[in-house]
């Protein structure tokens, strides 16, 4: 072995450098993102406060499993990405979920109409022919 290329082996009393400990990583939420849902949610308090056909409306604009879905894709990926390829990354790596979440949203909001139309048209029955 020569010289120039001699590194002497470490003995136990060098001191390593410390690592300094990684910051912890916060990534706030897209406030448009965030005061979207918001909003939504205001109208569609709002419009239900109403009544008629704007509760009716509200019923069937409400998602919850969809929200869900989409609240769970941007936890998930960083924020340099668009609200659309979180979403869409989430779509690819689970569609059974997505299918799931799109089909409970149907069927809510089915239940939801259906619920409201039985209690109309018994109302309307029992005031006209009852």
């Amino acid at each position: 072995m020569s010289e120039d290329n001699y590194v002497p082996p470490p003995s136990d009393d060098t001191v390593l450098p410390e690592r300094a400990p990684a910051a912890p990583v916060s990534r706030p939420h897209d406030s448009r993102e965030v005061t979207s849902d918001v909003d939504a949610q205001r109208r569609a308090t709002a419009d239900a406060d109403s009544g008629g056909a704007a509760a009716l409306l509200a019923v069937a604009r409400t998602q919850p499993f969809m929200r869900n879905f989409n609240r769970c894709a941007h936890d998930r990926f960083p924020a340099r990405m668009t609200a659309e390829t979180r979403v869409s990354k989430m779509i690819e790596e689970h569609p059974h979920w997505y299918k799931a979440c799109f089909v409970a949203d149907y069927i809510l909001v089915l239940m939801a109409i259906l619920l409201i139309g039985t209690s109309a048209a018994l109302v309307i029955w029992k005031t006209f022919f009852a």
